[in-house]
């Protein structure tokens, strides 16, 4: 049922699943400014890592926003049907369709949340054991200087989602290709265009040696107005 969920909502297409992803990135930021913190002060970067592979490619999103404890990360990675991303509460997020972090990795392949908060870091794994999709939580360890300089949290707190595109069925696209669908993609716009955000796509040529990156932005077309009428209708 849960690769069914993920192949429903995914449809096996790599854009919708970062759209997911730096969705939620963005709604923990929200979630920072509702509560008082400027975006600013919690860094306001989405860091997308692509590395294209014949085979396994890797994608990696790091924020640097909440962060997630163990329990926060059981209800929304493990869970089906939560509402976690704070709507129902009013707050200022956009939680797009609901298609959840899950779906996103097994609609995919497999993959890693990796999440500091406060002193500790907390990892999930969501593999496919003998073709059934799977959630493990690991006890949570320290967060030494030496594990903040792997996953590339240096200090406060932030979150990793690592997918490996192992299904043999997804297409990975080519970077700018992937590039241009970001910077054109309805669900995105309005992240990008704001001042407090900035996401950056990098193209990895090692687990960690980048090739390039770009700074995603999108600005609104300028149209010249040629009508503006009010009338009543029934």
């Amino acid at each position: 049922v849960a690769l069914q969920q993920a192949d429903q909502a995914i449809r096996k297409d790599v854009l919708r699943a970062l759209v997911e992803i730096i969705t939620n990135s963005n709604d923990s930021y929200s979630r920072l400014e509702d509560a008082g913190l400027h975006a600013s002060e919690a860094n306001g970067e989405i860091i997308i890592d692509l590395w294209r592979k014949h085979k396994n490619s890797v994608i990696r999103v790091r924020d640097f926003a909440e962060g997630m404890d163990d329990v926060r990360m059981d209800k929304v990675v493990g869970t089906y049907g939560e509402a976690t991303s704070g709507m129902k509460e009013d707050l200022h997020v956009r939680g797009m369709w609901g298609r959840g972090l899950m779906d996103a990795i097994f609609g995919l392949g497999y993959g890693y949340v990796i999440s500091i908060r406060g002193d500790s870091l907390y990892r999930s794994s969501l593999l496919l054991k003998e073709g059934v999709p799977t959630f493990d939580l690991d006890e949570p360890i320290p967060a030494t200087e030496e594990i903040r300089a792997k996953y590339g949290i240096p200090d406060g707190n932030g979150t990793v989602i690592e997918i490996v595109v192992s299904r043999e069925d997804v297409k990975m696209p080519q970077f700018e290709n992937l590039r241009n669908y970001l910077q054109r993609h309805f669900e995105l716009r309005t992240i990008m265009a704001n001042q407090a955000r900035l996401i950056i796509l990098r193209n990895l040529v090692g687990a960690d040696k980048i090739k390039n990156e770009h700074v995603l932005s999108y600005k609104p077309p300028v149209g010249e107005l040629v009508l503006d009428e009010q009338f009543e209708i029934e």
